[in-house]
């Protein structure tokens, strides 16, 4: 994108970060109503139909691991 000017760069840069803050308030939302990982669940289960492969499933489960570790990690700090 060297030929691509200052202004037009940040504007898409602006944009871009737009889309972030506003997928990241969705899915704090999603995530405080207890909804995000049933969703998470849904997509995954549709991409793994789709494709014919369970690897969707299977970086949901891990991505659910590693939620379950940082919430009993968060747990064990507060014991302190």
């Amino acid at each position: 994108m060297r030929a691509v000017s200052e202004v037009f760069r940040n504007k898409v840069e602006h944009c871009l970060s737009e889309i972030a803050h506003r997928l990241a308030t969705c899915l704090d939302g999603a995530e405080r109503r207890g909804e995000l990982l049933v969703h998470c669940y849904e997509g995954a289960a549709l991409r793994t139909r789709l494709r014919r492969d369970s690897a969707p499933l299977g970086h949901l489960r891990e991505l659910a691991e590693i939620r379950v570790m940082s919430s009993m990690c968060a747990g064990l700090s507060s014991w302190r």
